[in-house]
């Protein structure tokens, strides 16, 4: 490695950032299915539809209140 050019020396790097998340949702999805605790997905998705409320000044809101108190009604 040390007789290569430093030109040659560069490695490629990957964001597997995509892939926490997967395991993340994984997870919580494994968690509602196998014992009925959806307090991990909800959190989940409280996180994705927060900055879609923030971009659409709440016009959503209705639907995303909908969709949270069913959510909350799982567990």
């Amino acid at each position: 490695m040390e007789n290569l050019p430093e030109e040659q020396r560069v490695a490629p790097v990957f964001d597997l950032t995509p892939y926490a998340l997967l395991l993340e949702w994984s997870f919580a999805v494994e968690e509602f299915l196998r014992y009925g605790l959806a307090e991990r997905l909800y959190e989940l998705v409280r996180g994705e539809i927060a900055p879609i409320l923030k971009e659409t000044r709440g016009r959503d809101l209705p639907d995303a209140l909908f969709f949270c108190t069913w959510w909350r009604e799982l567990f």
